[in-house]
């Protein structure tokens, strides 16, 4: 019986150690129009200023751990504009850091490592088009 628990334990832990998390905060800016919340699958994510005339909404900030795939921080960055009443994002940084763990002396190589997955942080303005 003991033994069986341990194994769920640990197996437990390691489907805990494979989960991804993407977290986003967003910021309106004080002097910004408020609008209606808008459809998340049409939400552009832009590497750039569009040509047509848009008025800046605020910013937002994305934090993925634990590697998520592109589809999954596509969907949170689309659903957090979409709720400020955005067109798009146009993206102004993403970086990915790689999390060590503290280096003490140690008998366990693995104990130096606390996440293998890189965290990516994103950040973009909020944007919406003149109509």
């Amino acid at each position: 019986m003991r033994k069986r628990a341990i194994i769920l334990i640990f197996s437990f832990l390691s489907v805990l150690a494979g989960c991804s998390w993407v977290s986003v905060d967003t910021q309106r800016y004080f002097d910004a129009p408020t609008y209606p919340p808008v459809d998340p699958a049409s939400v552009e994510i832009l590497g750039s200023h569009p040509q047509r005339p848009y008025v800046t909404l605020g910013e937002l900030h994305l934090d993925a751990t634990g590697g998520p795939s592109v589809s999954e921080i596509r969907l949170k960055l689309q659903k957090a504009v979409a709720k400020m009443g955005g067109d798009a994002v146009v993206l102004s940084g993403d970086t990915s850091m790689m999390q060590v763990g503290p280096l003490e002396p140690s008998s366990h190589w693995w104990s130096q490592l606390t996440d293998p997955a890189p965290d990516r942080l994103i950040m973009g303005t909020v944007i919406r088009y003149v109509r």
